[in-house]
C-alpha cells in the first residue's frame, strides 16, 4: 500500500499539483504563474513528470520567494489530502498501471463510476484550481 500511496503522490498528483503552481516552468513565467520564477531559477531544464519539479522545490523550500512558499506549502497539503483519499481507489483500480505520464488520473477517470466520492472530489478541486490557474 505505502507504494502505491508512493505512486498517487508523485503520478496522480503530479500533473495536477503542478497545476497548481505552474503549467511548466516556462509556460509559468510567460503567464506570470504561482512559482514561475522559483521553479525558473531553481528547477532549470527538469521538465515535468515523476515529481522532479516538487522535489526540486521541496529542496529548496527555505530559498522560495514570499509569493510562492506559501503557495507550494498549499500544494503540498492539497496533495497529500488526494493522496490520501485516493489511495485505495488506486490500490484497488490502477494497481497494474505504469506510473508516470498522467496514467494513475487517468485510470481513475476511466473508474470514475467506481472510485470513492471522497478520491473524485478531491480530483475535482483540484482540477478547478488548475483550470483557474491556466485561464481556463
Amino acid at each position: 500500500m505505502a507504494k502505491f500511496v508512493q505512486e498517487t503522490r508523485i503520478v496522480v498528483i503530479g500533473g495536477i499539483w503542478l497545476a497548481t503552481l505552474a503549467a511548466s516552468p516556462l509556460g509559468a513565467r510567460e503567464r506570470n504563474l504561482p512559482c514561475s520564477e522559483d521553479i525558473a531559477k531553481f528547477c532549470p531544464g527538469l521538465g515535468l513528470g515523476e515529481g522532479k519539479i516538487q522535489r526540486c522545490l521541496e529542496e529548496h523550500k527555505e530559498e522560495l520567494s514570499a509569493d510562492c512558499r506559501p503557495r507550494f506549502e498549499a500544494a503540498l497539503s492539497r496533495s497529500h489530502e488526494i493522496r490520501h483519499a485516493c489511495a485505495a481507489d488506486v490500490a484497488k483500480f490502477c494497481r497494474e498501471v505504469a506510473p508516470g505520464k498522467g496514467r494513475l488520473a487517468q485510470c481513475l477517470r476511466r473508474h470514475h463510476r467506481q472510485v470513492s466520492s471522497a478520491c473524485m472530489e478531491r480530483l475535482r478541486e483540484a482540477r478547478k484550481i488548475a483550470r483557474t490557474l491556466k485561464g481556463g
